[in-house]
């Protein structure tokens, strides 16, 4: 079985007796199974995250299911060995349906490439069930005329209300504990560092936090924009938060490179011939909790699968995803549309996983005709990118744009172009060392 030319249609079981059997997808369920078996580290932690056992219709896919959530717990991987091998200890094997079945499941699948896709499939056919259980039981709550009618419907409510805590639902506080938990989160960082921010003051002033946010990083190409996000990250690690980034131009090794130029001080050329800088540079980057992904290929549902490892497995505080254009997200009539519903993901992503998702988008060669810095409309699909965006900073840096001899040190701007939670229209002044990739305060010097 292959999902490489598309998603297969899974048809629904027909009972020949014609009587209406529960909504299940099994095939769809053994293709999350086998899937998990065969790449656990890359969608195991997608698995855990999305589904609980009880989603699972057929009671040995619960057995299994629920000793894969065991296994990865523990060890943050398995095979099909260690699997059966737990389901035996446990002495579940006849439920699981036996090592055959195992060898089975893993045999039909060979890529995973839908996987996101079946899984949904599973946990909206348990939304079904519950949906059609609620249902027999509110018919049931109708005749039963002794209780009073009104308290009836406040359960005959809160069952129709009870799929929504499985597939996804708001929690809801009464502004009192919303409160309190805010005041004992000031509390805790009364004497810390407060707020996940960029490492430049200024700006932080403006911005406060970073996390559950979207921040485009906006500017003409090969402005800085990468740099920006790059150094945001490096600030971050050296105040011992966890990062990941996402590279869907560079290659990994290239994106090490520029870290090892920023964290080292050492211009590329330096890290290449001179032996001891580079191994000094390795020395201090390569300790650092910092995760890379070079994502093949450049489907949204690609990038969001890298990115719940990078939360689940890695507890990261800062996602950098370079860069949005290259990120392909549905097909769409529009340009503009296919970028927001990409931005719309990861701010809904950003939310839900409380982390920084930061991310460049180009600016339109207009700005560079006009020689100025980059403004709201200057950005590719502009009014998509200003809606779901929590963050929009536009980075300048003269230089560029009047083509002159590259220096050793230059000024660099970032300006607040848009602030969900703050100020806008702030702008910091910066040094941008271009040998070194390097973007430091005014008052950092070398």
């Amino acid at each position: 079985m292959t999902h490489n030319k598309g998603r297969r249609v899974i048809s629904p079981q027909v009972n020949r007796t014609g009587v209406r059997e529960l909504p299940k997808n099994i095939e769809a369920e053994q293709v999350v199974l086998g899937s998990t078996m065969l790449e656990s580290e890359s969608v195991g932690m997608i698995a855990i995250d999305m589904l609980i056992p009880e989603d699972f219709y057929e009671l040995r896919h619960r057995v299994i299911f629920r000793v894969m959530i065991e296994l990865l717990g523990d060890k943050g991987s398995l095979d099909i060995i260690t699997l059966a091998n737990r389901i035996d200890e446990r002495g579940e094997m006849d439920r699981a349906g036996g090592r055959m079945y195992l060898n089975h499941l893993l045999d039909q699948t060979t890529t995973t490439a839908s996987f996101e896709h079946f899984a949904e499939i599973v946990r909206k056919k348990r939304i079904l069930r519950q949906l059609i259980e609620a249902g027999g039981r509110i018919s049931e709550m109708g005749y039963n005329e002794a209780d009073d009618p009104l308290d009836l419907l406040d359960r005959a409510t809160a069952l129709v209300l009870e799929p929504q805590t499985v597939f996804g639902g708001a929690e809801i506080g009464h502004i009192s504990i919303v409160g309190e938990e805010y005041v004992n989160v000031v509390k805790s960082l009364a004497d810390k560092e407060v707020g996940l921010g960029t490492g430049y003051k200024k700006l932080d002033d403006d911005l406060y936090d970073l996390r559950g946010q979207l921040t485009i990083l906006a500017g003409s190409p090969s402005a800085g924009k990468t740099a920006v996000g790059l150094n945001i990250v490096r600030n971050q690690l050296q105040r011992g938060h966890r990062c990941g980034i996402i590279t869907l131009e560079m290659r990994r090794t290239a994106v090490a490179e520029r870290m090892m130029q920023m964290v080292g001080h050492v211009t590329r050329e330096e890290i290449r011939y001179d032996e001891k800088k580079r191994l000094d540079a390795a020395m201090k980057t390569f300790a650092l909790p910092l995760w890379i992904s070079e994502v093949r290929p450049k489907t949204l549902p690609a990038v969001l699968r890298q990115m719940r490892v990078l939360v689940q497995r890695d507890k990261v505080d800062t996602i950098f995803v370079d860069y949005l254009q290259l990120v392909r997200g549905p097909k769409a009539d529009r340009e503009d549309i296919e970028i927001g519903m990409v931005t719309k993901a990861f701010l809904e992503f950003a939310q839900d996983n409380d982390v920084a998702v930061i991310t460049p988008s180009q600016a339109n060669r207009q700005a560079m005709a006009e020689k100025s810095e980059p403004r709201l409309w200057h950005m590719k699909s502009s009014s998509r990118i200003e809606e779901d965006a929590s963050i929009v900073l536009g980075i300048w840096r003269p230089s560029y744009v009047t083509n002159n001899k590259v220096a050793e040190r230059e000024p660099f701007f970032i300006r607040v172009l848009k602030n969900r939670s703050g100020i806008s229209g702030g702008r910091t002044e910066l040094i941008f060392f271009p040998y070194e990739q390097r973007i430091e305060q005014l008052a950092v010097g070398v």
